[in-house]
């Protein structure tokens, strides 16, 4: 069963053009759509909001950094050190220093985030010609370069989300190339984007589960990869430590990148929570908590006592009833796939109810299309095919069990979403394979096949 196979054309002179042409330029083509979705949404935002991108705290943190402060942003009358992973509000903070607070600021920020967004259609395009050749991987950085959520995260958000995908798209293409190699300087590549990833999100600790899972494939032969594993862990650890000593100086105890796994996992498991930091009203669910609650978190003196109360009050509900904490995890799965109950309701008013909507009937198409996918890589004979399906379902189900046991909102799907997009990419071309009429001039390739550019 080759489903994946190219079709190769007929010797008519306007079928040699077009196939010449679709292999000299398809990425490139695919690369200017995508620049020109973004650069239009961007655009369109701007000019509505006062030539100002959607900011968050980053912002705040790259100003107090720049100011002398350091890396502290005033959170509930206390003090915060390590609020998030450093990463991208150095990266503000950077280039804020080479464009100062206006217009060369905003031209550098966006011409770094948009420059991420076409790296990620280059490398979704280059994980999906490996695995599933190329007419799968032209329609995946079709997919990706029009995705309306990508387009908008990828666009007009000064926000953290565009680099975390990138450093998971890319820790997958280490990992993919770490496999076939073994190589130690591969292995420490991905070393490098694995410390960075953290520094970037926590939640990108399951890039890990990569090696895990390479261990268990491997497990009749463990010895082999043990020293590429190894050094992709050393590498990773050595790549962070200098923020675990920092944090270790600063608050006089151990503190993996950031100290607010309580208040992560409180404001997706308390009486008032439906998963998400935002009530069904559209109020933060902190304003729902008990007035005793809100008054012990705004009368701490630091964030580690601010992450403790959280942290036991979300024990307690969790404790209280662990079938009802066990329903909501399949819940918060499940939204992390689909849409939370507070879909759209804060950060999108800009956006027509109708807009919305479409989007979510697109969602839907797309994640069929993501299970033909998966079900054709389960079935096709090429190794490469069903190792894509390992490589791409591993990161994304880690991820949603991850905010599963926490909290999950729509951009942590986004984060992943340029990996649904192969699989989408890879049924919407079996789909078509299975329902367009024979072809008599149709040759498969040889299994073993790999496509070149």
């Amino acid at each position: 069963m080759q489903i994946f196979d190219h079709a190769i054309p007929s010797d008519r002179s306007l079928h040699k053009l077009l196939h010449g042409l679709l292999q000299a330029v398809p990425l490139s083509l695919l690369l200017v759509i995508g620049f020109a979705t973004r650069f239009t949404a961007l655009m369109l935002y701007l000019s509505t909001h006062n030539w100002q991108g959607e900011q968050w705290e980053y912002e705040e943190l790259a100003q107090n950094l720049l100011n002398g402060h350091g890396y502290v942003i005033a959170r509930w009358n206390t003090q915060y050190y390590t609020f998030v992973p450093p990463l991208f509000s150095f990266v503000c903070a950077f280039l804020h220093l080479i464009g100062g607070n206006g217009a060369l600021y905003q031209v550098l920020y966006f011409s770094y985030h948009i420059g991420l967004a076409l790296g990620i259609i280059w490398l979704t395009y280059r994980l999906a010609l490996t695995w599933f050749g190329r007419s799968v991987a032209t329609l995946t950085a079709l997919f990706v370069a029009l995705e309306p959520g990508l387009v908008v995260y990828h666009s007009y958000k000064m926000d953290v989300m565009t680099l975390a995908s990138f450093w998971l798209i890319l820790g997958l293409a280490l990992f993919q190339r770490l496999v076939e190699t073994r190589e130690l300087r591969t292995a420490m590549m991905l070393g490098v984007v694995l410390g960075l990833g953290l520094l970037t999100r926590l939640d990108l600790v399951m890039l890990f589960g990569l090696l895990g899972m390479w261990l268990i494939i491997q497990r009749r032969n463990v010895r082999s990869i043990l020293k590429p594993i190894a050094a992709t862990v050393v590498v990773s650890l050595i790549v962070i430590s200098p923020w675990l000593v920092r944090n270790y100086l600063l608050l006089d105890q151990f503190v993996f990148i950031s100290a607010n796994s309580g208040e992560v996992l409180w404001f997706g498991n308390n009486a008032n929570s439906v998963g998400t930091p935002i009530a069904l009203d559209g109020r933060p669910v902190f304003e729902h908590a008990p007035a005793s609650l809100q008054l012990a978190v705004q009368g701490a003196t630091s964030e580690l006592q601010v992450n403790a109360i959280l942290r036991e009050d979300a024990m307690r509900y969790i404790a209280e009833d662990p079938w009802r904490y066990a329903r909501h995890v399949l819940a918060k799965f499940w939204y992390f796939w689909w849409f939370t109950p507070t879909y759209g309701m804060n950060y999108y008013t800009h956006i027509g109810q109708g807009w919305k909507v479409a989007y979510k009937f697109l969602h839907a198409g797309l994640l069929l299309l993501a299970m033909f996918g998966a079900w054709s890589a389960f079935h096709e004979a090429r190794r490469e095919s069903r190792h894509a399906l390992l490589f791409i379902l591993t990161p994304c189900i880690l991820l949603a069990v991850i905010h599963g046991l926490t909290y999950v909102e729509g951009r942590h799907r986004i984060m992943a979403q340029p990996l649904l997009l192969i699989l989408a990419a890879a049924g919407a071309w079996f789909l078509w394979t299975k329902l367009r009429p024979a072809s008599h001039d149709r040759v498969l390739r040889p299994a073993n096949a790999i496509p070149r550019e």
